[in-house]
């Protein structure tokens, strides 16, 4: 709440602001930033009742049927601003005449890098499943390697960015060694290794872990300890989940995405198969997993690490296992593939994979350049501005 609270104050939209327990029924307006704790809709009078609290005390609200800017979907636990209509009379409630988020500010600029340098984002490798794709797999090695058709594209790669589900992981949902080729947690981080030695060695590898990798579960993740990380390569650097991190002044977020479990579900029209939408939400409420006590764990931290603060040039996010580009108020938004076929796991959940697609970024203008290694060479889409 402090640090979203931050973020709300001085914005032009919320005046007269004060505590909760300070409002005052002789004045006829005040704002508050407050925390959701309850959400009730009713659908007769197309009216929304919220209640709201900050460390002051809490309050009940109506959201009137007229469709002001910023209404939107109200989720628990969200930090928003309120512009309320005070109630005059005892009994009645305060009125919500506006709605201010987080937010990204409209006219953002975002960073890009003085010279030409372009970035390679995946996620989900899931080593060590059955459906691992090792021949799209092959194919994106050539592609790094300049073997092939666009060897000048592979040449100005710098950096490759994984956004976590490393590997597949022990006991991560049920019957899962059905699935496993490799049943050891540790020599699938050794598979991980090998995989991506594959990989040229003048790369710069940046690796954030997922629910399915070895580490904590509870957001936010720690990166992989000592013991995983010595399987890998030198030129593979390790971070916690989420990341945030700058090349060549570019700012970049990575979050592997398990946030999309509780967002979806609570978000009219949100899905797996347009995970951008979701980020763009992530985005309004500067938060990557803001309903506690649901699908997604949370670490009991003194400090939110799931704020979205700095902002990010470039936000990446994975897990979804669907592939999709998009941009939020100078904010380029990457979901990125999986390689990892459909399992009999995902068939139950009525999951369809969009595997081995990367995104290849150019941080000089940001612009993005699909490749889609699933057939039987590299095919580019793209570029996307």
């Amino acid at each position: 709440y402090q640090m979203l609270s931050r973020l709300l104050r001085g914005r032009p939209g919320l005046s007269n602001l004060r505590p909760i327990r300070e409002l005052r029924s002789t004045e006829a307006e005040a704002s508050i930033i407050a925390m959701i704790r309850d959400v009730r809709e009713v659908s007769a009078k197309r009216i929304v009742l919220l209640t709201v609290e900050d460390p002051s005390g809490c309050v009940d609200l109506l959201v009137p049927n007229d469709a002001f800017a910023g209404r939107g979907t109200f989720l628990p636990d969200e930090v928003v601003g309120f512009t309320l209509k005070l109630a005059r009379e005892a009994g009645k409630m305060h009125r919500v005449t506006s709605v201010e988020r987080p937010e990204v500010p409209p006219a953002r600029a975002a960073h890009r890098s003085d010279r030409p340098s372009r970035t390679l984002f995946l996620s989900d490798l899931h080593i060590g499943s059955r459906s691992f794709l090792s021949e799209p797999w092959a194919r994106l090695v050539d592609f790094l390697h300049g073997r092939g058709p666009y060897a000048e594209m592979a040449d100005s790669l710098e950096h490759v960015v994984i956004a976590g589900d490393l590997v597949d992981g022990i006991g991560i949902y049920p019957n899962q060694e059905r699935d496993l080729a490799i049943s050891d947690v540790i020599e699938q981080y050794a598979e991980l290794g090998r995989r991506l030695r594959e990989l040229p060695e003048r790369l710069s590898i940046i690796v954030v872990p997922g629910n399915h990798d070895a580490v904590a579960p509870a957001e936010p993740q720690p990166a992989l300890s000592a013991a995983m990380a010595a399987q890998l390569p030198t030129n593979v650097r390790s971070l916690g989940n989420p990341s945030t991190f700058a090349l060549h002044g570019v700012v970049l977020s990575a979050y592997h995405g398990r946030g999309f479990d509780e967002l979806i579900p609570a978000i009219p029209g949100a899905s797996y198969g347009r995970p951008t939408d979701v980020m763009k939400r992530m985005l309004q409420m500067r938060h990557l997993a803001p309903i506690y006590g649901g699908r997604t764990p949370l670490a009991p931290l003194s400090r939110d690490g799931l704020v979205v603060e700095p902002l990010p040039d470039v936000f990446v996010t994975g897990h979804s296992h669907t592939y999709g580009v998009d941009h939020y108020r100078g904010v380029l938004l990457l979901n990125v593939s999986t390689w990892q076929g459909e399992t009999e796991y995902q068939k139950m959940r009525n999951i369809s994979p969009v595997p081995a697609r990367a995104a290849l970024v150019d941080l000089a203008t940001l612009s993005t350049t699909t490749l889609n290694f699933s057939g039987r060479e590299c095919i580019l889409g793209g570029p996307e501005g």
